[in-house]
């Protein structure tokens, strides 16, 4: 090993759990900060075997918060990205097929509007057990895992929820 690395290892090893706090009091993550710290070391050890640096505790806290700003970055395109494509999914959703009747496609975004209320007045407890149930297609078991709550539970939301919809959907029609 040459002198370099061990000078690294010792400021890494006195420095590692300010440079966690550091990127703790940036990330509230724990585990991203816990990975970000293996990043600073690791880009650390590169570049002291390049040119060791005048003072490498300051250029591991530099790379530390290098890698909050590139990681936030990340996280806001990725959040992006996401808002993006549920907005493409519900514009696809709500897209009536080609192939029906104008008739058809007007009651089809009629009935569609009302589902979409029914759904928003429901509790949302129940709401998200529904939708992990029929959109995500989880198992009671995986929704009450999720959850927090007993199967039976699961089922008793799920069944209010179905009800409610259908009796909303039912109003509208009588």
């Amino acid at each position: 090993m040459n002198p370099s690395s061990l000078g690294t290892e010792s400021v890494f090893s006195d420095s590692r759990d300010e440079i966690f706090a550091f990127l703790m009091r940036r990330l509230r993550c724990p585990e991203t900060a816990a990975d970000l710290v293996q990043e600073t070391y690791l880009r650390l050890h590169q570049s002291e075997r390049r040119s060791p640096a005048n003072n490498p505790r300051a250029l591991a806290f530099r790379i530390a918060a290098n890698l909050v700003v590139d990681y936030l970055r990340k996280q806001t395109v990725k959040s992006r990205y996401e808002a993006a494509h549920d907005d493409e999914a519900l514009a696809a959703e709500t897209v009536p097929s080609p192939d029906l009747a104008p008739e058809q496609a007007v009651s089809l975004g009629q009935t569609m509007d009302r589902l979409k209320a029914a759904l928003s007045e429901l509790p949302v407890d129940s709401r998200t057990a529904l939708l992990l149930s029929s959109a995500d297609g989880l198992t009671y078991v995986q929704i009450a895992e999720r959850l927090g709550v007993s199967e039976r539970m699961v089922a008793k939301r799920i069944a209010q929820a179905l009800k409610h919809c259908r009796d909303r959907l039912d109003d509208e029609t009588t």
